[in-house]
């Protein structure tokens, strides 16, 4: 979790925001939708030419979001070479074995719900930042073991 707080606060620290669309543009990502007919939703891919987030056509928009903040956590962190080229994200949990995985789930719903101290269930995070439930149970999961540990 370390290692994805440090990506958030350099992110937040760099952009300042949270719009994961002004982002892309300004880090030169193009996001490309097209009709993808498996269970994965988001695809970050580095090429030759350029990076590309390609989303899963006809996403509802907080997902699409969502999607491409968790995008954003493997273009930050670089997982890509050790994935040689592409990975690949379903939603939340398709990969639970990979712990960029977890990471990148992490790092969307600190990006998208960044502060959560005045909510005190998970429907108050959905209504505060338009977020889907996955994403406001596993912020509020984050949140839980933060005070946990006494942060």
């Amino acid at each position: 979790m370390e290692a994805v707080k440090r990506i958030f606060q350099m992110v937040q620290e760099k952009y300042r925001g949270y719009d994961v669309y002004q982002i892309c543009e300004q880090e030169g990502i193009i996001i490309y939708r097209a009709p993808i007919q498996e269970v994965c939703e988001g695809l970050y891919v580095l090429l030759e030419k350029g990076r590309v987030i390609l989303l899963k056509d006809g996403l509802p928009p907080q997902v699409e979001r969502e999607v491409i903040a968790h995008e954003l956590y493997h273009h930050f962190a670089g997982v890509n070479e050790d994935f040689e080229g592409i990975e690949c994200r379903g939603y939340l949990d398709i990969v639970p074995y990979l712990k960029e995985e977890h990471h990148a789930n992490d790092f969307a719903a600190l990006f998208l719900c960044p502060d959560v101290s005045d909510c005190r269930a998970v429907h108050d995070i959905m209504y505060k930042y338009d977020c889907s439930k996955p994403t406001a149970k596993l912020r509020r999961q984050i949140e839980e073991s933060r005070m946990m540990k006494g942060e």
